[in-house]
């Protein structure tokens, strides 16, 4: 439901003409713009609850990696499509505690050996969490092989689906790609073997791409998905869609299956038609900061101070109005309140 704090792309730029007294048709796909990159500010500002997303994932150290391919043999996860970064983590555990994320400052200090910090008393559970790169996948690659493109559509045989992949003995950070075609209902196979693991960097789908595109591996185990729900309804099909996820990895190993929650937060999906809407309650701030970034462009810096000013009250209000909630085990938090932050 539409909420006064969340009207159509169309009034952002109708009420941004206003405040510049500016009616320009020419003007509305430069005021769009600017609008999306106030969305995208006050996404980075805040961890709004309407972008987060609580995954709870199966962290796994096993050898029998081939029947449990949520993740392979070592540690690793990948975040949602869109997230940005993890908020915060969970060991999910009987005596679990929040997870840490690793920077440069406590590696040294607390990644060294198996002290007690590092193994929590001998536990063998994760402590911390890292980004380690970049990948497509939500699910590993178990062996190398050629992966095989389908799509829910049978629109799509005259187009290209381009795929960046690490190829099987290939070089960490020498990634490749391969332009896929031909029909992709029935799937297409790719020529070269891909390499185990996280190995797929990035999927690329056309303009006019119909319906969803998923990579399997030699065993029909679907490795990487994008579905249309991840673009605005209206323009889902106008533009290239890319896949890509961040990818994390937990330390130390743990030495079982055990559950990790986490908390990630994502892009907010890009505005292009009219009609589209925010995911979250911004558009004042959106119709204040487009009008500052305009007016700062033009150099009228007086407008564009008192304009930002605005901008910045609307976002404060914004912020207490929505604090940042989530649900862990059925239970709402609100983050920071029981030391889960990261």
């Amino acid at each position: 439901m539409t909420t006064l704090d969340q009207l159509p792309l169309s009034d952002v730029v109708s009420e941004v003409s206003d405040l510049v007294q500016d009616g320009k048709s020419e003007t509305q796909a430069f005021i769009k713009a600017l609008a999306n990159q106030a969305l995208s500010l006050a996404a980075k500002a805040h961890d709004f609850p309407q972008l987060l997303k609580l995954e709870t994932i199966g962290v796994q150290n096993l050898a029998d990696s081939a029947t449990k391919p949520v993740l392979s043999s070592s540690p690793y996860f990948s975040a949602p499509t869109r997230a940005t970064k993890v908020v915060a983590a969970w060991d999910l555990g009987a005596g679990g505690k929040p997870l840490q994320e690793m920077t440069a400052g406590n590696a040294i200090d607390r990644w060294v050996g198996a002290d007690a910090d590092n193994i929590d008393s001998g536990a063998s559970r994760p402590l911390y969490y890292a980004r380690v790169g970049s990948t497509a996948q939500y699910r590993a690659l178990i062996s190398d092989g050629k992966l095989t493109v389908k799509s829910s559509s049978d629109q799509n045989s005259s187009l290209e689906c381009r795929v960046y992949f690490r190829k099987a003995a290939g070089i960490l950070g020498e990634e490749v790609y391969e332009d896929v075609t031909g029909d992709f209902s029935a799937g297409v196979e790719m020529t070269v073997p891909a390499e185990a693991g996280w190995t797929v960097t990035r999927v690329i789908v056309p303009p006019g791409w119909k319906g969803s595109v998923t990579l399997e591996d030699t065993g029909g185990r679907i490795i990487a998905a994008m579905q249309n729900p991840e673009e605005p309804n209206a323009t889902a099909n106008t533009r290239a869609r890319h896949l890509q996820r961040n990818l994390y990895r937990v330390f130390p190993a743990p030495s079982g299956d055990i559950g990790v929650g986490f908390l990630c937060k994502s892009t907010p999906l890009r505005l292009v038609d009219d009609g589209d809407v925010p995911e979250i309650p911004v558009h004042n701030f959106m119709v204040w900061k487009a009008a500052s970034m305009l007016m700062r462009a033009r150099r009228y810096g007086t407008l564009a101070r008192e304009f930002s000013n605005q901008a910045r009250e609307h976002l404060i209000a914004a912020v207490v109005e929505n604090p940042t909630t989530y649900e862990l085990d059925g239970v709402a938090k609100v983050m920071g309140s029981e030391g889960t932050s990261s």
